[in-house]
């Protein structure tokens, strides 16, 4: 609620102009700032269709734990 100048009523915002109080008073940017960008594609991971990626792969064979000696 907000309050109407020279008076002690209170007048309830509600709608895009709430919107616009919140991101003045939390100093958030304007969305329409963003949509003003021009959509670009996405870009590859690889640079060129030849370029491979190496990959190693490990096997892993744990031996059974050995048995404690009894003291």
């Amino acid at each position: 609620m907000a309050e109407a100048a020279g008076g002690s009523k209170l007048i309830r915002v509600t709608g895009a102009e709430a919107k616009r109080i919140k991101r003045e008073v939390l100093g958030v940017p304007d969305p329409v700032k963003h949509r003003q960008r021009v959509a670009v594609p996405m870009q590859r991971r690889a640079p060129e269709a030849d370029t491979r990626q190496r990959v190693y792969r490990y096997r892993c064979y744990p031996t059974p734990p050995l048995p404690r000696p009894s003291s």
